[in-house]
């Protein structure tokens, strides 16, 4: 640990994903002296765990994914300095007037509009490098996708992706960048913003988890275990929660804050994300190259809660989703150069909870109803057409869905009975905690977060140095 590392600062910020990155460099800009406190390690491209089983045990919670009370829905987050970032983060997108209205509705908050965040993303943008992928390198899984949604009558366009010299044409493969990109390609946190926080004087702790957070007069204490067994604590004037949906929610309970804030643990929503896999005769090769290169962006779609992404999974990740096992599923996988996917992203309207048992372990319920799968077996019946008509002469979902995308349980609002955080990112009733990630959203949005989230960070941050002024 640095002998720079004090006992106590103006901001502390837990998480190092894009809402920490993104707060901490703009305080560390302005010259404020910020500590970050991170649960996962540290790892520079070079010592990236390789092997697929490493990196899902090791830059993951719960060595992959942490289930639902249904075991049906997946829940994926990084832990590692970068956050989920490091795994799966990519695709770029400003939220639209389809998406903000709902969150309008939901929290009653004025400036939920393409105007109004208009200048937030304007900030935003330069922090990454951003640009669809070149269509001279999509694959056969790209093609049967793009063809699949005309033969429909659906549209899908190129997804803007933060990514940089990818080098696709020497041979470099996406699939492999799940488990942190080693070109240094992907706009992940380490490389891009909280870098420059770094340079800024920004001090960082890895490997440290916060499990208690006190509110004193004056102060709040940060206290947790520094690689699980030293005990240690921070103390700070104002304190920033960056850690997602389940590790803010988890550490807010476990804090007993749920007496000040009764809408904690609740509005909990995800993105359902399924996999549908067609097996050929030929062969299609869709670990090659990138993926992700189109997405569904098609209202109709959008209004369903529906949205699609031609992706792929690595091997073992692949053998975990595929239903099946035995023989039927060995030969399956023998044949992995043959399979195509199209994954559906499916948009919860129904808020789920999350809550801790008496041993202080997550329980979480994702809150879907017969509408959510209703929608679902409406997807992959699309999806299993699109196959199909590409010459697939057999299709299978995966067993369970995987959720990247999860938002709320510290929800915004106006309403302190039915929110925890307001309009100028505070805690209702703790005007020097603050949160503008994910866990802050009102609802789901149906498209990938990430821009967002750095978006509503600075402004956020813009609203701490007002304070602190």
């Amino acid at each position: 640990m640095s002998p720079d590392i004090q006992a106590n600062y103006p901001v502390i910020i837990i998480g190092s994903g894009p809402s920490g990155s993104a707060i901490a460099s703009e305080l560390t800009r302005a010259g404020v002296r910020c500590l970050m406190l991170e649960a996962g390690k540290y790892y520079p491209r070079h010592l990236f765990p390789r092997p697929e089983i490493d990196y899902y045990s090791q830059i993951y919670w719960g060595g992959g994914i942490e289930l639902d009370t249904t075991a049906r829905n997946g829940i994926m987050r990084g832990k590692a300095v970068g956050g989920g970032t490091l795994a799966y983060q990519g695709i770029m997108y400003r939220f639209d007037e389809f998406v903000y209205q709902s969150w309008r509705d939901l929290s009653g908050i004025s400036y939920f509009t393409e105007e109004d965040m208009q200048p937030w993303y304007d900030r935003a943008e330069p922090l990454l490098h951003m640009a669809p992928v070149d269509e001279r390198y999509r694959n056969e899984c790209s093609r049967i996708f793009l063809e699949g949604h005309r033969k429909l009558g659906y549209q899908a366009k190129p997804e803007l992706r933060a990514q940089h010299n990818c080098q696709w044409d020497r041979g470099n493969d996406c699939i492999m960048c799940l488990g942190g990109c080693p070109l240094d390609s992907k706009g992940s946190m380490p490389h891009t913003v909280l870098k420059r926080a770094l340079r800024q004087g920004l001090h960082l702790i890895p490997e440290f988890e916060v499990d208690q957070v006190e509110v004193k007069a004056g102060s709040i204490i940060c206290r947790g275990r520094y690689r699980r067994d030293r005990r240690m604590s921070f103390s700070c004037r104002r304190l920033v929660l960056a850690a997602a949906p389940l590790g803010n929610t988890r550490l807010l309970l476990k804090s007993g804050f749920r007496d000040r804030l009764p809408a904690l643990g609740k509005n909990f929503y995800i993105h359902a994300q399924w996999f549908h896999f067609g097996l050929f005769d030929q062969e299609i090769n869709a670990h090659k190259g990138p993926f992700q290169v189109y997405g569904s962006q098609d209202m109709r779609l959008r209004r369903k809660g529906i949205k699609f992404e031609n992706t792929f999974a690595p091997p073992a990740g692949l053998a975990w989703l595929y239903p099946g096992y035995g023989r039927r599923h060995h030969a399956f996988m023998r044949r992995y150069r043959y399979v195509s996917c199209i994954e559906s992203s499916i948009r919860s309207f129904h808020p789920g909870t999350i809550r801790l048992d008496r041993n202080d372990n997550l329980v979480i319920d994702c809150g879907l109803t017969g509408d959510e799968y209703r929608r679902t077996r409406e997807a992959r019946n699309m999806a299993y057409q699109m196959l199909c008509s590409a010459g697939a002469r057999e299709v299978a979902t995966s067993c369970f869905s995987i959720c990247p995308h999860h938002f709320g349980g510290v929800n915004m609002g106006v309403d302190g009975g039915r929110s925890c955080v307001d309009p100028e990112f505070h805690l209702h009733g703790f005007r020097d905690i603050y949160c503008a990630d994910s866990s802050a959203f009102p609802g789901a949005t149906g498209l990938n977060p990430v821009f967002t989230i750095l978006a509503l960070s600075i402004k956020a941050s813009q609203q701490i140095l007002k304070e602190m002024a």
